[in-house]
């Protein structure tokens, strides 16, 4: 190779090394070769709208676009593109575990007859199995812890034994209601469910002349002040306004002698924990063995009620309560037997027009659709008003008069289909309902028991149907728990574990 040749050769790498150097560098213009004066950079928009013009059209993007595709979703992943249908299967055994007593009548259960008479008013003449275990250790004044699934009779159960033992102290003890000192109280954590504990225990002390009232929030303070100007036997009442008018010494606790915590798990969560505690460490509580009715009781005897029981429920009320003394039936913690159960899988922007089917096949019977929020709730209400389906919403962001008047609608028959989230979910007797429709699938599964537990109820006629829609992996391993469990007849582990937190702000719209 000639000099030339070799001079040339160099100029070029010289060439290709600046040219490099000014792209890496968009700033710096090199001019020292007299050659290059005419060669300018480019600026860093420009190189910005040439790089992406190469990723779509030119050959160096084709490289990495065959890139993207090779790192596409699996297969396997994607399975919920396709729907798809799956009904949770039960292991065989005798139907309905709930009303599997053993007991025929009341009157085993040594009831007073007034007693039994108010409980035939409104048609309850069999004990269920968790009013069969609980009442004969509730009359005898011990402190029970009574836990069963949802729809048993647990209301019954410790409001029954409750007015018995309110009478025999009447008549034995020679005890008289006072003023502002009621005789028993009942907390319960949300207004829709003191609502309705309030409206049985009216029925069912109306034989034994009882005062019954309910101490709520959503209602006037005056006419609430005028209703406890009267000596009460019984009171029912939220965490917070209990210990408000507590604190306003309209409500003392002196002559208290039977507390009941309805709903535990909810009570001894996050969001009530500090309440409930303040309201145990106000009232002296029976330890030992209860004395018999022949003498004065000093103290109160504590009943527990829940349909979900984690541990840590039981770690806080030990230490508290003495002598605790647990219920429970064959079913708690299972699902429940009597109920058909399908999950179907489909996409999220599926779910709506899927849920429109579904209530256009369902135009007899109320059906109850849970939502996780009140965003999805409200959305979902106003796509379903546009193809005008009659229906109401219940959620916690509605005043309190604004929800008890939608929910007595529904309750009468007014309208057969009610979006609500889980504030709807705990505690209340649906006995109408004969579907429940899970349109977002509930974070845990012990609120997929409590919205279950709103069909197939004591006392109703249909068996009750609950439908998920699942769109997601996290979904889909609920469901997967729940399908184990059903197969092999167990109890679900997972509603042992601790319960999930609730926010300040569902705090002040469930109670007050």
């Amino acid at each position: 190779m000639n000099l030339s040749g070799l001079a040339y050769q160099y100029f070029n790498r010289y060439c290709f090394t600046s040219q490099l150097y000014s792209k890496l560098v968009p700033c710096h213009r090199h001019y020292s070769s007299p050659a290059l004066k005419s060669v300018k950079t480019r600026s860093s928009r420009q190189l910005e709208v040439s790089r992406k013009h190469k990723e779509f059209t030119g050959t160096k993007g084709n490289t990495r676009m065959r890139n993207q595709r090779r790192f596409r979703r699996p297969r396997q992943n994607r399975i919920l593109d396709r729907p798809s249908k799956t009904t949770i299967k039960k292991k065989k055994e005798e139907p309905r575990a709930i009303t599997d007593s053993g007991t025929s009548s009341f009157s085993r259960l040594f009831l007073r007859d007034d007693v039994i008479d108010s409980l035939a008013n409104i048609n309850i003449t069999t004990p269920t199995a968790i009013q069969s275990l609980a009442i004969p250790k509730i009359a005898a004044g011990k402190n029970v812890l009574c836990a069963s699934e949802t729809g048993s009779g647990k209301t019954i159960a410790y409001l029954a034994p409750l007015i018995h033992r309110i009478k025999e102290e009447e008549e034995k003890c020679g005890l008289i209601t006072r003023l502002n000192r009621p005789r028993a109280c009942i907390v319960v954590p949300s207004r829709e469910l003191a609502q309705q504990t309030l409206k049985v225990a009216k029925s069912l002390c109306h034989v034994s002349k009882y005062r019954v009232v309910g101490v709520i929030g959503g209602k006037k303070q005056k006419l609430l002040e005028k209703a406890l100007e009267t000596p009460t036997d019984v009171v029912v009442a939220t965490p917070g306004m209990l210990i408000k008018y507590h604190r306003y010494n309209q409500i003392f606790f002196s002559d208290l002698t039977h507390l009941v915590l309805d709903e535990a798990d909810t009570l001894f969560d996050e969001s009530f924990y500090e309440r409930s505690l303040e309201i145990l460490e106000k009232i002296k509580i029976r330890g030992g063995k209860p004395m018999s009715l022949d003498t004065l009781q000093k103290d109160a005897q504590v009943t527990v009620v829940g349909a979900t029981l984690p541990k840590r429920v039981e770690a806080i009320l030990n230490p508290v309560i003495p002598n605790l003394k647990k219920v429970t039936t064959k079913g708690f913690h299972k699902l429940l037997p009597h109920i058909q159960q399908d999950i179907l899988k489909l996409k999220q922007t599926s779910k709506a027009g899927t849920l429109l089917k579904l209530l256009k096949e369902r135009r007899h019977g109320s059906t109850i659709i849970f939502c996780n929020t009140v965003d999805s709730c409200n959305w979902l209400g106003h796509y379903l008003a546009k193809v005008d389906l009659p229906l109401l919403r219940l959620h916690g962001g509605m005043p309190p008069e604004e929800r008890l008047i939608r929910y007595d609608k529904f309750q009468r028959g007014e309208y057969n289909i009610l979006i609500a989230t889980d504030i709807a979910s705990r505690g209340l007797d649906t006995k109408n309902v004969e579907c429940v429709i899970n349109f977002d699938f509930p974070i845990s599964v012990a609120d997929y028991i409590h919205r279950a537990g709103r069909t197939g109820r004591v006392g109703s006629k249909c068996t009750g149907r609950v439908i998920s829609l699942v769109s997601s992996r996290k979904e889909l391993s609920l469901t997967k728990l729940l399908e184990e469990a059903a197969a092999r007849n167990t109890v679900i582990d997972e509603l042992s574990k601790k319960p999930k937190r609730y926010s300040k702000k569902k705090l002040a719209a469930v109670s007050s």
